[in-house]
């Protein structure tokens, strides 16, 4: 995949995260670099500072990442879903609706290096899903609900 979807290939919410994306380059290079990147940056923090928040309410780093990862899973999941030619619509999900489920569930005692593990884990298996490009998804529009902005 050597181009970014046009307008009018995708609905507005996503348009903005997809204004992010190199015009240009082989989007598994693009990944990769941008998950080397990533690691290299988080790779160095302490506990305390993945736990920092710069306010009140607001996502601590530790969640962040925790957020991430799971996006990579769910944009995963989709990944594979289009290029096996899957016909019925992706489900959207909520940010907020997770993020309420770490602050209470055991995401705090997960240590910040248990995160990074994670992290680095799940990028090295997205990989091998993306070089796969020649399934019956590829080149056909496919159906991904994007819940609306509140």
């Amino acid at each position: 995949m050597n181009q970014r979807p046009q307008p009018g290939e995708y609905s507005e919410f996503p348009a903005r995260y997809i204004s992010l994306v190199p015009p240009e380059g082989e989007l598994a290079a693009v990944l990769r670099e941008q998950s080397r990147l990533m690691y290299d940056l988080l790779d160095g923090l302490s506990e305390e500072q993945g736990c920092y928040r710069y306010a009140e309410g607001k996502w601590s780093i530790k969640q962040l990442l925790g957020h991430l990862t799971d996006n990579d899973r769910i944009m995963s999941y989709r990944l594979l879903a289009i290029a096996r030619g899957e016909k019925a619509p992706l489900p959207g999900y909520e940010e907020n609706d997770s993020r309420r489920q770490e602050s209470s569930s055991g995401l705090r005692s997960v240590k910040w290096c248990g995160i990074i593990s994670w992290y680095a884990n799940l990028q090295l298996r997205c990989w091998r899903v993306c070089p796969r490009r020649h399934g019956p998804g590829w080149g056909r529009p496919a159906v991904i609900r994007f819940l609306p902005e509140p």
